[in-house]
């Protein structure tokens, strides 16, 4: 890449970060769109705990962060975030797409303080030179006695830090442009029914188990749990429904497999994101119908959860 592609390099490192952030279902938008070359921040998403912004910072192919001047850094707030997208290797061009980089996720207040108590630590009494020059991390080892921390930072961040989506607060789906509301559904499940009291679980003959519908959360409580989804699917599986199928009740990539699927829900502590919970409505909905009878066609099923929980636009 030449090196006049700057620009462009970070043009595409923003729309990948807000790709990100939409994937795992949070609102935004760019605000260099509204103003272009914004000072400080590149992102504003709507979330549970009220408008956060994020700066984007792409670097290229030395694992050599810019984090913008120090007045830049001065004026990042405590609640905000930086997101950086760096090559996988070093000397390695970034590639942005999924796999083609390393991402680090990391807090405002963490990122201001470390990164400027580095720099000027490395300026010391040249004050003009420290407010003139970029603050930058780099991957590199720093020499004992050198007075450089850059590799050091760079190292607790890329260890501390890397996809720290747990940081993020949980996504709302207010439009950050607007403010103006957009109506959540009921996508409550409640913990499952004691064993052998309407638990989803195959029976030793792999048969469907005869038992009740999962018992509907109130209307405001949001909680569905991953062992929920577990033993959703659990139960689509041994009636024969396709993982296609499944998959298209979703929104992934691409068509997983149920072992896939299993295993990262098994594997999962929480569910955070607005995208999984729809999914875990979904899938309730459709194991709850087929306990009630009369449907003989998981299509039709599936065709009304997704036309009762769309995904948020």
């Amino acid at each position: 890449m030449r090196r006049n592609d700057t620009k462009r390099i970070g043009d595409a490192g923003e729309a990948e970060a807000l790709r990100l952030l939409q994937e795992r279902g949070y609102t935004g938008f760019n605000l260099n769109e509204k103003q272009p070359n914004a000072w400080t921040y590149d992102l504003e998403i709507s979330t549970l705990r009220g408008r956060v912004k994020i700066s984007v910072k792409t670097a290229r192919a030395k694992r050599d962060i810019s984090l913008g001047t120090p007045r830049s850094l001065e004026r990042l707030a405590d609640e905000a975030f930086v997101m950086i997208l760096m090559p996988t290797a070093k000397k390695h061009e970034i590639q942005i797409h999924p796999g083609g980089y390393h991402l680090l996720i990391v807090p405002g207040q963490v990122a201001r303080d470390e990164a400027l108590a580095m720099h000027r630590d490395y300026w010391g009494e040249e004050l003009t030179k420290a407010a003139k020059n970029t603050v930058r991390i780099k991957d590199e080892v720093n020499r004992p006695g050198s007075r450089s921390r850059a590799g050091q930072v760079f190292a607790r961040w890329n260890a501390t830090y890397r996809d720290a989506w747990h940081l993020l607060p949980e996504p709302s789906l207010q439009d950050p442009k607007s403010g103006s509301g957009v109506a959540i559904p009921d996508i409550s499940v409640s913990a499952m029914p004691p064993h052998g009291e309407g638990e989803l679980r195959d029976t030793e003959q792999g048969h469907m188990p005869n038992t009740g519908a999962i018992r509907d959360a109130p209307h405001d409580d949001m909680t569905i749990t991953p062992q929920d989804i577990v033993e959703a699917l659990d139960y689509l599986q041994t009636a024969g429904v396709s993982p296609d199928s499944i998959c298209r009740m979703h929104h992934f990539d691409k068509n997983q497999g149920y072992a896939d699927l299993l295993k990262y829900f098994k594997d999962t502590s929480t569910i955070r994101s607005v995208t999984n919970r729809l999914f875990g409505a979904r899938l309730r909905f459709v194991v709850n119908e087929h306990k009630k009878g009369g449907h003989d066609r998981f299509e039709a099923l599936i065709l009304e959860a997704l036309r009762q929980w769309p995904l948020p636009t």
